[in-house]
């Protein structure tokens, strides 16, 4: 009879063991799943995260090559302006001689403003301010488009570094 009792007990353990072992299982599936279902969330987000950065990543070649095209074209426009302006100073200057000497053989004084200046003097300095100007516009659109560029640089590089961090 004790060996019974003895027999009987190491059965109970083994059914308590068997009950416990078949728990733990139970829980590990359930864990498993619910681990499953996240990583397919996971999986379905890295996926819309990757097409947004391509698709950004595109919009960016595009906005590069755009900022390009009309930094050029700036600058083409600024060449011209130099040039008409140039040619502007240029005009008036002989124009400014050909009055003078249209003045001297008629021996008559180019006309005065109320300043006491000549009129063709002024049209000088308007010009040479206008080119002045035109100069530092031209310096500031670029740093302007320089500083445009690096922004973007920095907010691509913060994207990717939050993107990279976010991946499990």
């Amino acid at each position: 009879s004790g060996e019974i009792n003895e027999l009987n007990d190491t059965v109970d353990n083994l059914r308590s063991t068997i009950d416990t072992m078949q728990k733990e299982a139970k829980e590990d599936s359930n864990e498993r799943e619910r681990l499953n279902v996240e990583m397919g969330h996971l999986k379905t987000n890295l996926v819309e995260v990757k097409k947004k950065e391509s698709e950004l990543r595109e919009k960016l070649i595009e906005q590069q090559a755009l900022c390009t095209s009309l930094q050029k074209e700036v600058h083409d426009l600024n060449d011209e302006v130099q040039r008409n302006s140039a040619a502007a100073f240029k005009r008036a200057n002989d124009e400014e001689a050909h009055s003078n000497n249209f003045a001297e053989r008629n021996s008559s004084v180019l006309s005065m403003d109320a300043n006491g200046s000549s009129k063709a003097r002024d049209r000088e300095e308007a010009d040479g301010t206008i080119i002045m100007l035109q100069q530092e516009l031209y310096g500031a659109n670029e740093a302007i488009a320089d500083l445009k560029l690096a922004l973007r640089t920095a907010l691509l590089e913060k994207t990717d570094g939050d993107s990279r961090d976010n991946i499990p």
